[in-house]
């Protein structure tokens, strides 16, 4: 087959998974692969360009803040969360393309992760303070991610989920509104069902 038209193909299925935001289109362009003899390995850099291209296009405010934060922290050498927590990025300030790289990302990154990391433990405090104020048996037994999971004898899960919702809910006066999915279960696999 035409390496040309190999990668015609390939380009008019990216630029159709691209364009309709289509999570299901990723398999389509393994699919074609398959048929095109390509390895998918050679797709990956055209899709990610093109996703990067198209989604900056749509939300151009997206690609100013982080081209700002950015600069804010190479002047500063630091990033803020929006509960004011600082990281230092010194591999901002590096003569390594690599690691000034990396130092990019962390300052691109670190404001949005690190005010959603600041935004739970401040539910988890509250959330704590809670169940101690109540005087309940119900205790938070594991942090993962943006979950808190509690442990709770039946008598109080009730009352116990609407600690969690109250407190996680207004944790952090967003001025947005913040929803809180909940589960229930007698693990945590059955929890997240």
């Amino acid at each position: 087959m035409n390496p040309q038209f190999k990668k015609g193909v390939l380009e008019l299925v990216v630029m159709t998974v691209v364009s309709k935001q289509d999570i299901y289109g990723y398999e389509l362009v393994k699919q074609v692969c398959e048929v095109i003899h390509v390895n998918e390995g050679t797709i990956y850099p055209l899709l990610k360009r093109m996703t990067n291209e198209n989604y900056f296009e749509t939300y151009q405010g997206i690609k100013e803040y982080l081209d700002k934060t950015v600069m804010d922290a190479k002047n500063t050498g630091y990033v803020t969360t929006m509960f004011g927590r600082r990281r230092y990025i010194p591999e901002l300030s590096v003569q390594n393309h690599n690691v000034r790289s990396f130092g990019e990302r962390v300052a691109m990154n670190t404001p949005i992760q690190g005010s959603a990391a600041d935004l739970l433990k401040i539910a988890m405090v509250a959330v704590y303070r809670r169940l101690k104020q109540e005087k309940m048996k119900t205790h938070i037994i594991l942090q993962v991610h943006d979950e808190l999971i509690l442990e709770s004898p039946a008598d109080e899960v009730m009352r116990a989920k609407e600690i969690l919702i109250e407190e996680m809910e207004n944790a952090g006066n967003m001025g947005i509104p913040l929803k809180v999915d909940l589960g229930v279960g007698e693990n945590w696999y059955q929890a997240k069902g």
